[in-house]
């Protein structure tokens, strides 16, 4: 009796195989040496990505399409009503236009997937008719887009997993499966620096009768700090000293030291007194080339009356970017 019945749910389950493999034959079926090809989209192994690239960023596109070589049947079917569509395991979107970015297994790191075809079919028509079948060589199919796109301030470093994209498809037959292939995330470490780290900017001796008035200027001159920085950046700065009351922090007080009286010292960034004590915006550093900064130094009367003596002051900057 135990005998039997394994027998017969062996058949049964022989009989469904069967009664399966002769439904999809009278949809589609690949023609004798035929099978679903591979194609990987051709994304560099490894991708650099500016810490300072803006957030929604295209970091890299490439484009994946098959040609191929000879008109030789690759799928018949024996339908009039043959389905052509684009299908996947992800869900993700296939339109001209679409604005849907899926994440990665790295954070901050999504891709898009678009075609270039004006048709949501990846295929157009069979190369010849049969009586009652048609065949599809499948000579070319339309082109795949992808983009990697920055989806957060911080991003994650490391292999971004091969898997298929999307596949291609004739009746329930995949024709093309695009793919993409292991591509290693690279954020380099963003530095900055200034070349000439210490300065002493001589103003020259001046005589008190070259002021003319409070808030009159003499002694103007100019000096530079060259930055470096190893990636597209946002530089800040702030320059800190003693400034003197009621300056709103714009004009440094001299070292009280046989000072001269009623003068202090100023620097300008854009032709602008600079406030000390504070950021501000330095330089948007377009690449990795060394950048000169001009600045100006000057002494400002502050009094109604100046008396001589030295006159010197301290700096100190710091510099921040991003």
């Amino acid at each position: 009796m135990t005998s039997l019945l394994a027998k017969t749910i062996s058949l049964f389950f022989l009989l469904l195989g069967l009664f399966s493999l002769t439904a999809h034959a009278s949809n589609c079926n690949y023609m004798p040496g035929s099978q679903p090809i591979q194609v990987f989209i051709p994304l560099p192994n490894e991708i650099e990505v500016s810490p300072t690239l803006p957030v929604g960023s295209i970091i890299k596109k490439a484009y994946g399409s098959l040609t191929r070589g000879n008109y030789e049947g690759f799928i018949i079917c024996q339908s009039e009503q043959i389905k052509h569509q684009w299908r996947n395991s992800h869900q993700y979107a296939i339109l001209p236009s679409s604005d849907d970015i899926y994440p990665t297994n790295l954070k901050g790191i999504g891709l898009k997937i678009i075609y270039h075809a004006g048709n949501i079919q990846p295929y157009v028509a069979p190369c010849y008719n049969q009586s009652t079948n048609k065949v599809f060589c499948g000579e070319t199919f339309y082109q795949i887009e992808l983009q990697l796109i920055k989806t957060a301030e911080q991003i994650e470093t490391g292999n971004i997993s091969q898997q298929q994209l999307t596949e291609a498809t004739i009746g329930d037959l995949p024709i093309v499966n695009f793919n993409l292939a292991n591509t290693q995330i690279i954020v380099p470490k963003l530095s900055c620096f200034i070349n000439n780290n210490a300065l002493e900017i001589n103003l020259g001796r001046l005589k008190t009768t070259v002021f003319n008035g409070i808030y009159s200027t003499a002694g103007k001159k100019g000096f530079y700090l060259e930055l470096n920085c190893s990636h597209p950046s946002t530089v800040e700065m702030k320059m800190d000293g003693d400034t003197l009351p009621s300056s709103d922090d714009r004009i440094l007080a001299l070292n009280k030291y046989n000072a001269a009286q009623g003068i202090g010292l100023q620097i300008l960034y854009k032709n602008n007194p600079i406030k000390f004590n504070d950021w501000f915006i330095l330089k948007k550093v377009p690449g990795t080339e060394s950048i000169q900064l001009f600045f100006y130094a000057q002494y400002i009367q502050v009094a109604e009356q100046v008396t001589p003596g030295q006159a010197n002051a301290l700096v100190t900057y710091h510099i921040k970017y991003h």
